[in-house]
This record gives C-alpha cells, structure tokens and sequence, in this order.
C-alpha cells in the first residue's frame, strides 16, 4: 500500500474536474483530469470518435462490429505462462506510467483509466496486490463497485476467457447499457424464466447465440448464494474456476448478474491462415455482442456466418449448458426449497 500511494490522485485535484465529492463522481473527474494531463490516453480517448461500427443480424440477434486499431495490444495478448513470465506485470504499481493514477476502493483496488479504450468511458479496476485472476474471493466486490458505481457496468473476464493480465486479478468498467446483452436480459424472445422465488429472479439465455445465466435480486446476499451454487455448477476448466465472463449492474435498487460460461478461449478463425482469419478474441465486451476487431481488413471482410461460428466455439454448448443448469436447479432448490 506504501508504494501504490505515488499512484493515488489526489482528492483536491480531481475536484477541480468533478461536480461534486460522491464516490462515481470523483471516478468520472478522474477520466477527465488523465485525459488532460497523459498524453496517451488524450491521443487514445480522441481516436474513438473515428472508430467505425457495422451492425450484423444473425439468426435474429443484432451483433456490433467494432473496428478499434488501439485494442491490437489486448486482443493480440499472449497469455501463457511463459509469456507472462517474461513480461513485467503491467498493472503492479512499480510498472505503471509515471502519468497514470487512481481512485482507491476499499483500499484494496485503484479505479484507473484504462489508455487503450472501447468506449469512451473505461476503467480498470485492478487489486493493489499482484494476485491471480480468480473470481469466487471477490464477487462481493464486484457487486459493491456495481452499487457504488451505478453509471457503470462492470465486467470479469476469467484467466483464459479475454484477460489480457490473467496473472494480476481485475475487473473493467464501461458505461452501463452500452453492452447489447445487458438490455436483450430483459427481452422475453432472447430469455426464458429459470427459478424464481419472491427473493431472487434467474432466468437463461436461448436462441441468441450465447448461452448464459442471468440473476436479479435487491439483495446481495442472494445474488452471492446463486452465484456460488453456478460456479459450483459449471464444469472447472482452468485452475478450478470455471471458463466464464461476468457482466453486473446494479439499477432500479436490484443487481443484474449476467454470466456467459465458455467452452473455448479463443475461435479457430484467430489461428487460421487462410481467408478465414480473423483477429478475434471474445472477451466479456464480445460476448456482451460487441465485437472488436483492431484490423480494419478483419472489420470489413467479417459475414455473420464467421461470427456465428466463432461465437459457437467459445461459448458453452447447448448440451453442456443444459447439464450445468441440471445440476444448477438441484443446487439452488436446496438454499431455496
């Protein structure tokens, strides 16, 4: 924590930026202040308004293609041990830009701009101490940055499902109902009802390209119960933490926890030599159904059908999906009978 403290903006600068002293307003004035004051996230946050956008319908699901050159670095991570091993953490204090600081949250996390963005609100939200990306000891967390954070989705990707940095644990965060799939959890022909009690609402995803399990409730301490009984319900697939991508929002005084297990961590179009390449590496934004594409060949060749296949291979299969959620409702009927 001594160290990380050089990195910790200071409060009566970001209040030269902020309208206020609430906790999400001085997280917005810090984009602001880093915007003004680093060069690379200015060069970065000003190239998005040349982003382009393609929409694809594919079998009556709307994708979003986005071509982003900037992402090139993440989508192009190599992310085995080897690599990570020869390669300096970047998101450990000692290996952070002389420019870059952040908001503390429950002096455990700094909220940082991310320099390389999606959209034109992003975070990252890595613990202040380098430990693995792993999501069962800090769910919590998560759902109290979606409470504190309510202008804000924010979003796991597990270690072999889009994180760039699986060996130091962090969350992202983007401006809440960008992401296609947080508002297609409430449309009745992407959903159907799975268990719901007077406590807790949980339903799936069907017939939208991605299989994925959705959960509602005002209360954190149900959302954590259900969440647990899921990851204990999932096949393990990578250093016992089950393949997945994690999407919360906290709205209207209730939680949405939408999880998109996984089968496979990156399409077979990634390695292909032939036509069919493309750079794609879906993690939770992908999955959410936008896809970043950082070469604009990738971007103006891609067909829905190259996208409906890549999503077919990562996401978990419809047979795989309909064991897990068996073995999910028997776990959920004995916390609530």
């Amino acid at each position: 924590m001594k160290e990380t403290l050089k990195h910790i903006a200071e409060k009566e600068m970001l209040e030269a930026f902020a309208g206020g002293e609430q906790f999400q307003e001085m997280v917005f004035a810090l984009l602001d202040q880093q915007k003004f004051v680093w060069q690379l996230a200015s060069k970065n946050y000003r190239s998005l308004k040349k982003m382009k956008i393609r929409t694809l319908e594919i079998d009556g699901v709307k994708i979003y293609l986005q071509y982003n050159a900037e992402r090139i670095k993440s989508t192009s991570a190599k992310v085995d041990d080897k690599s990570i091993s020869e390669r300096p953490c970047f998101l450990c204090e000692e290996n952070l830009p002389p420019m870059q600081v952040g908001v503390p949250f429950k002096d455990k996390y700094l909220i940082m701009v991310n320099p390389y963005p999606i959209f034109h609100h992003h975070f990252t939200i890595p613990l202040m101490n380098h430990m693995g990306q792993v999501i069962e000891p800090y769910f919590h967390d998560m759902l109290e940055l979606a409470e504190q954070l309510p202008c804000l989705t924010i979003f796991y990707n597990g270690p072999k499902c889009g994180a760039s940095a699986p060996d130091h644990f962090h969350f992202q965060a983007v401006t809440t109902g960008i992401l296609p799939v947080e508002r297609d959890a409430a449309k009745l022909n992407y959903t159907e009802p799975f268990f719901v009690t007077d406590r807790i609402n949980i339903s799936t995803f069907r017939h939208y390209l991605r299989n994925g399990i959705i959960i509602k409730s005002p209360w954190a301490g149900e959302v954590e119960m259900a969440f647990a009984a899921l990851m204990d319900a999932l096949p393990n697939k990578d250093n016992g933490e089950p393949m997945v991508n994690i999407i919360v929002t906290h709205n209207e005084d209730q939680w949405q926890v939408i999880v998109l297990p996984r089968d496979k961590h990156r399409p077979d179009c990634y390695y292909s030599s032939h036509e069919d390449n493309l750079l794609l590496s879906p993690a939770a934004v992908d999955m959410g159904g936008i896809c970043i594409l950082p070469r604009e060949e990738d971007f103006d060749k891609a067909t829905p059908e190259m996208i409906k296949q890549a999503y077919m291979e990562v996401t978990r299969s419809d047979i795989g999906f309909d064991s897990d959620l068996k073995r999910f409702s028997k776990r959920l009927k004995k916390i609530w009978p």
